[in-house]
């Protein structure tokens, strides 16, 4: 059986999110002291999930369900389409639906702009700041900086 530190980022998500949609606290300790923790327990109901309890057998196990999954190394289409929309609506959330409504900021500006715009919703939609968001919006902007030829700050020295 794996434990929390051995699932993937997107699976961890979406374990918080569902906790948080059944009414409780967004909180990874709950699994980490119990991996299979029950609404009550201050986790959230497997079978009332969009995925079903099938599906969170299937990963907190670890196991193959089917001769199929067996052979295409334990995973099925059905697992590669559940993970996508996983991890689309995660995104969608933590984007802020940044896809379809961008905020704009930078995308006005330069090609790259909004892929900026991006991740600056993405921190504006998180509960807490990520080092990885600081390093995206840092390496999206020293690529304007680079494409624009502004090698040299000293102008803006007071």
């Amino acid at each position: 059986m794996k434990q929390w530190e051995d699932l993937d980022y997107d699976i961890q998500s979406s374990m918080l999110a569902n906790q948080e949609s059944q009414g409780n606290k967004r909180d990874s300790s709950v699994f980490k002291r119990n991996i299979l923790a029950s609404q009550v327990e201050g986790g959230f109901d497997w079978g009332r999930t969009q995925q079903g309890q099938d599906y969170w057998n299937h990963i907190i196990s670890g196991e193959s369900s089917s001769p199929q999954e067996q052979e295409l190394g334990g995973k099925s289409f059905k697992d590669i389409a559940l993970g996508i929309s996983e991890m689309l609506e995660i995104k969608d959330k933590a984007y802020g639906n940044a896809a379809l409504k961008p905020l704009e900021i930078f995308a006005r500006h330069h090609p790259y702009g909004s892929r900026l715009d991006e991740k600056l919703a993405r921190v504006k939609n998180c509960d807490e700041l990520r080092k990885n968001d600081v390093a995206d919006i840092l390496g999206g902007l020293m690529l304007i900086c680079k494409d624009k030829e502004w090698f040299s700050f000293k102008d803006l020295i007071d």
